[in-house]
């Protein structure tokens, strides 16, 4: 195979990628919108473009068909501004999360955040990181942090049990 005709397979596999995560993603929406439970969009996934065009993600959003999102930052804006957004695209945020280090401040500001949105639910989308393995976790985004939970130990994830169950209080 020539490099000409490899790259013409690589930017048919891009393309026939790209439709199929549209399909997709229109698929769930459509399915969301017969489904009894409401099928939301993680905005965590959309993060990037979020940080570029905030009220045009929102908006493209809300045209494929999504009714519920998950919060996962601010991207700029007060959580009243983030709740008028979602209020004016008929979007409904029932859902939070924030990572270890937002709990591990021990702040009341996560909780604060959820419920200015709306969100009667607040997630840990995984354990922090112990100290003594930060350093595998440096070794890029899924890799490092792979190599960093591979090294945790039973007592790692009972502390973080531990964690959860004490915010749980």
């Amino acid at each position: 195979m020539t490099c000409e005709s490899t790259a013409g397979l690589n930017r048919r596999a891009a393309l026939a990628g790209g439709a199929a995560l549209t399909a997709a993603t229109a698929g769930g929406a459509a399915m969301a919108a017969r489904s009894q439970i409401g099928i939301g969009l993680q905005l965590y996934a959309i993060h990037q473009t979020l940080d570029q065009d905030f009220d045009g993600a929102l908006k493209r959003v809300a045209e494929i068909g999504y009714k519920y999102v998950e919060y996962s930052g601010l991207h700029g804006r007060t959580p009243g501004q983030m709740r008028a957004a979602f209020d004016a695209l008929g979007l409904k945020c029932p859902s939070a999360h924030f990572g270890p280090d937002d709990w591990m401040k021990g702040s009341q500001g996560p909780i604060d955040i959820a419920k200015a949105l709306g969100a009667s639910n607040v997630v840990c989308p995984m354990p922090p990181i112990p100290r003594r393995l930060r350093e595998r976790a440096q070794a890029g985004a899924q890799t490092g942090l792979a190599a960093a939970y591979d090294g945790m130990t039973l007592r790692d994830w009972k502390g973080f049990a531990a964690f959860l169950n004490h915010l749980g209080e």
